[in-house]
């Protein structure tokens, strides 16, 4: 079996929602199943991204300067005022520094901005 990074899983996911013509899911429940995974693949792309900036190679790529490698990804849930979002979280190994991606700290930050805006209402 293949091995596919999560982005282009939850990709996937959206072009099956797409082309899913069941007669017994509800066009709200599709649309919000395309809202969800589109949302949960904005989320996943910076923390790949982030993955590779500290190996300094893609996925595949090999380094003679750069030790570190990948080690899998660790499942996760995001929650948010719009509900529970699934990422999975990149995991690295043999790192001189722990690896936290940037994202997590700017989702914290957004979080906390929205749940004060809900509050306000």
């Amino acid at each position: 079996m293949k091995r596919i990074a999560p982005c282009p899983e939850k990709a996937q996911g959206i072009v099956d929602v797409r082309s899913d013509t069941d007669e017994q899911v509800a066009g709200g429940e599709l649309l919000s199943r395309r809202v969800r995974l589109s949302s949960e693949r904005v989320i996943q792309q910076p923390l790949e991204e982030d993955q590779a900036g500290f190996l300094r190679r893609g996925r595949y790529g090999r380094s003679e300067r750069c030790s570190g490698h990948r080690n899998g990804y660790e499942e996760g849930r995001l929650k948010t005022t719009e509900g529970v979002f699934n990422v999975k979280g990149p995991q690295l190994r043999g790192l001189a520094e722990p690896c936290r991606p940037a994202i997590w700290d700017q989702l914290a930050m957004a979080i906390i901005i929205l749940a004060i805006i809900e509050n306000d209402r």
